[in-house]
């Protein structure tokens, strides 16, 4: 995971009242917190927390389900040398890159996006980018989505909406902004089992305004009421 994507994972396990950039005002899950004291910011090497309150920093850490070290990055790679080799061999500069994981929170492949609209599919494996997917496993077998299952799970257990954007870049910023999102791929990418991911949620789906994001956004929601009913009969 990189830095932002440890950074946001971090952030979705306490309520955000405002977000600005790579800095949080949320409220402490320590306390009967009504004014939002925690201080929440990305750093270069860790997530820098602060309780304006005077809440010890393990206790806050323990609520949020983790131990002090993992407020630590351990970005995937460590190493940036895969950077410049998939940049030298593609004569492009990498513009984002993005971490798939499967609908049972499993990494599933890696999304690479250069300059030129270029998009490239691999695997991190030992700190390298490995072009290219097994020839028997389909992209689509992996069953991914670009985004944090326990971001999601805990959005639905707290009655707040789930975004289903078409791209990664609207998902980022979403999440930037302090909400709830995932991103399928693109308008072919869409399966029907994510549906399951946003089971009993308030879900906003959000396409391209052209006739592919429409037929889309038609097929989401209707895997959405299909699922629903299913569990209404049941």
């Amino acid at each position: 995971m990189t830095r932002e994507e440890q950074f946001n994972d971090h952030v979705s396990r306490v309520k955000v009242k405002s977000r600005h950039g790579n800095k949080v005002q949320a409220f402490c899950p320590c306390h009967n917190d009504k004014h939002a004291s925690l201080t929440m910011t990305m750093g270069r090497k860790c997530t820098l927390i602060y309780d304006h309150a005077g809440c010890c920093k393990e206790d806050i850490v323990r609520a949020m389900g983790m131990q002090m070290r993992d407020l630590f990055y351990d970005t995937e790679p460590r190493s940036p040398n895969w950077r410049a080799y998939v940049e030298g061999r593609e004569q492009r500069r990498i513009e984002s890159v993005y971490n798939y994981v499967s609908i049972n929170g499993a990494y599933a492949f890696t999304k690479i996006r250069c300059e030129g609209k270029k998009i490239l599919y691999g695997r991190m494996e030992n700190e390298c980018f490995i072009y290219g997917l097994p020839r028997d496993t389909p992209r689509k077998s992996y069953k991914a989505i670009y985004g944090s299952l326990q971001a999601i799970n805990k959005a639905i257990a707290e009655n707040r909406p789930i975004f289903i954007p078409e791209g990664e870049k609207d998902a980022d910023t979403l999440i930037k902004q302090g909400y709830t999102a995932f991103a399928y791929g693109g308008v072919n990418d869409w399966q029907s089992d994510f549906a399951t991911l946003v089971q009993g949620a308030d879900v906003y789906i959000l396409a391209d305004n052209d006739e592919a994001g429409k037929r889309v956004a038609e097929i989401i929601q209707n895997d959405i009421k299909v699922l629903f009913f299913r569990l209404k009969e049941h």
